[in-house]
């Protein structure tokens, strides 16, 4: 039955806070009989949850489409941003340097530094060493310590609410970064299901059924 069964995503705490909501209450809506369970992990724990079985899907940057053994589709392209206390000096700051990041305790994600993804190498690169004062897997635990004023967050643009933020301050800092691309993966033996080509749709809403069709096509089955 294409309308019943078990379906695990695998994804950062990112997507899952920020992208997933309304996908999900979209997706239990049409179908109400398929059983739902959502893992959060890092990007390495997604493609290594996809490459296991143990999800159907990974939703991840970087790591995920880096393995050739997990088909990824392109979701959407996004950049950083550096948040602060209102009162932090920076704030005052029209234009952020890698200079300015390495000059006061930085919080980010725990796999930013971790191997070379896109924010180490761009330190490395510039021959700059960043002052990692902490890092979490939840941009709202970033958030958290930021407030406490125990140093800037380096987060994913789309993890600031201005509402709820409303004590700190967002900067852009996309001209310090490469575009980072948001992957759906799955493993490319994988079969599927009616219900998991409907979520992929759903999560990328441009996308049409003859061009989902073609893309799958091009597996390794």
């Amino acid at each position: 039955n294409n309308n019943e069964g078990v379906f695990t995503i695998a994804t950062t705490h990112t997507q899952a806070r920020y992208k997933l909501p309304k996908v999900v209450e979209t997706f239990i809506k049409k179908y109400p009989k398929v059983n739902l369970n959502i893992h959060q992990g890092n990007p390495s724990q997604v493609t290594e949850q996809i490459l296991k079985g143990e999800a159907d899907v990974g939703i991840a940057t970087e790591a995920i489409g880096s393995n050739d053994k997990i088909f990824c589709i392109p979701c959407y392209s996004w950049n950083r941003s550096l948040v602060m206390p209102k009162e932090h000096p920076l704030a005052q700051e029209e234009r952020i340097t890698l200079e300015h990041l390495a000059s006061y305790p930085l919080i980010t994600y725990d796999y930013a530094f971790t191997g070379s993804t896109i924010v180490s190498k761009v330190f490395k690169d510039s021959n700059i060493e960043p002052n990692i004062m902490l890092t979490a897997i939840d941009a709202d635990v970033i958030k958290t310590y930021v407030n406490l004023n125990l140093g800037i967050g380096l987060i994913a643009e789309m993890a600031f609410d201005k509402e709820k933020d409303r004590n700190l301050i967002a900067k852009d800092v996309s001209h310090l970064f490469p575009v980072s691309t948001t992957y759906i993966g799955i493993r490319q033996d994988t079969f599927v299901r009616t219900f998991t080509s409907d979520f992929i749709k759903m999560f990328i809403p441009q996308m049409t059924d003859r061009e989902l069709k073609i893309i799958l096509e091009k597996r390794q089955v």
